[in-house]
């Protein structure tokens, strides 16, 4: 978690819009050694995130994700106990969109077409802990997560302000 956060959240019904659920964000998270930018501020044409590319960098590699198909390529200078180079890995099927036209039981919602996202997910959830093992994302993971967003709309919300979590 970070230390602090910054963030300006908005809308721009002109871009998708009046009734639009979306958001553009910009996000300062500061920790103690560094600082993290994210940004979301441009919607492309496709229909929600089939072709979203997200990158990170830092100064001891770099990774690049796309969430559908899922996929990953992580570059790794090998200083902190991980090989030196590329690691990369693909999802090996993916015919289908993320979003479905179905109906959902929430107005104005899409349902996921690829209900296989959350299977895995929470298969690997249950394998853990009913065995008393740990996962590798606990379920503080979750709270973590809530808890920063909260602390991003409460910054915004104060223009930008920062807001120590």
């Amino acid at each position: 978690m970070p230390r602090s956060v910054n963030a300006r959240i908005t809308k721009f019904p002109g871009a998708m819009g009046p009734t639009s659920r979306e958001d553009a964000a910009g996000a300062v998270l500061n920790y103690d050694d560094k600082i993290v930018v994210v940004d979301f501020f441009s919607w492309d044409p496709l229909p929600w995130l089939e072709t979203w590319d997200i990158s990170a960098y830092g100064t001891e590699g770099l990774m690049q994700s796309c969430p559908s198909p899922s996929s990953y390529r992580i570059y790794d200078k090998g200083n902190r106990g991980f090989p030196e180079g590329w690691t990369e890995w693909s999802e090996t099927s993916f015919p289908i969109n993320w979003a479905s036209r179905r109906p959902c039981t929430r107005r104005n919602s899409l349902k996921s077409a690829t209900p296989v996202f959350f299977d895995r997910e929470l298969a690997t959830f249950s394998q853990f802990h009913p065995h008393g093992g740990t996962d590798r994302d606990p379920a503080t993971q979750a709270l973590n997560i809530s808890t920063l967003i909260e602390a991003l709309f409460a910054s915004s919300k104060n223009a930008g302000a920062e807001v120590t979590l």
